[in-house]
């Protein structure tokens, strides 16, 4: 789905990527992991058109990604940030709304939105009060409701749940798979790496820019070098 080759990312004298080669296949949760300063969310944000870089290849579904932001919201990338970054002075239903801005088929738009209610009944439950006023589990559901109803067909989410309560991290998770399993591929940054590779097909870890291991989720979560370095798992 997501073809990236010799992909580097510099901010200033600073390297954030240095010619990382990485694929998003056309099912299933990819995850990243790595620690703070490893480019995660650097990669994200080029796949995004939110950064400059340059790269011999970037394609999605065989096509050049664009290297404007709107323009790669058009074509079915969907970026659900860090930080959530939701309109606070919005209700939730309009937050949900802008997150289908660029559709035009009413029908799929009120579709989508029922979705979205349903697998999370506490925003329907909110859905008039104010976006600023939710609990930040709230608004974490939110960020990923918004992201579905811009209709993705390929999702990237930055750091999902971070600062959440255990609870709140594991309905978190729980989505992200209902949403692979609707057949929308997922490249997740996490730093929850337990969980993350738990629940990944297909995994990547990075330090200081560079790609230093990869292979099926399930395989780096018994990886020794992985298990120390993220998990705290002396071997």
């Amino acid at each position: 789905m997501l073809k990236l080759r010799n992909l580097t990312v510099a901010y200033g004298a600073i390297v954030a990527l240095h010619g990382l080669d990485l694929e998003v296949p056309m099912a299933g949760i990819t995850c990243i992991i790595g620690a703070n300063g490893a480019g995660k969310t650097s990669l994200l944000a080029a796949v995004s058109g939110l950064v400059r870089y340059s790269c011999d290849e970037m394609s999605f579904g065989g096509k050049p990604v664009p290297k404007v932001a709107y323009r790669v919201v058009d074509s079915g990338i969907i970026h659900v940030p860090e930080g959530r970054q939701v309109f606070v002075n919005m209700s939730v239903e309009e937050n949900l709304l802008m997150g289908a801005y660029h559709r035009r088929d009413v029908s799929g738009i009120k579709q989508e939105i029922e979705d979205v209610y349903e697998t999370f009944p506490r925003l329907h439950e909110r859905r008039k009060q104010m976006a600023g006023t939710l609990s930040g589990g709230e608004q974490q559901m939110l960020a990923l409701g918004r992201g579905l109803m811009a209709a993705p067909k390929l999702l990237l989410l930055d750091e999902p749940s971070l600062g959440l309560a255990p609870n709140m991290v594991d309905l978190v998770f729980e989505v992200v798979q209902k949403i692979a399993r609707r057949g929308v591929p997922v490249l997740l940054v996490e730093q929850n790496a337990a969980q993350a590779l738990e629940v990944s097909d297909k995994a990547y870890v990075l330090e200081t820019g560079r790609v230093v291991l990869s292979g099926a989720g399930r395989d780096l979560l018994e990886n020794p070098r992985v298990r120390q370095a993220y998990l705290g798992i002396a071997e």
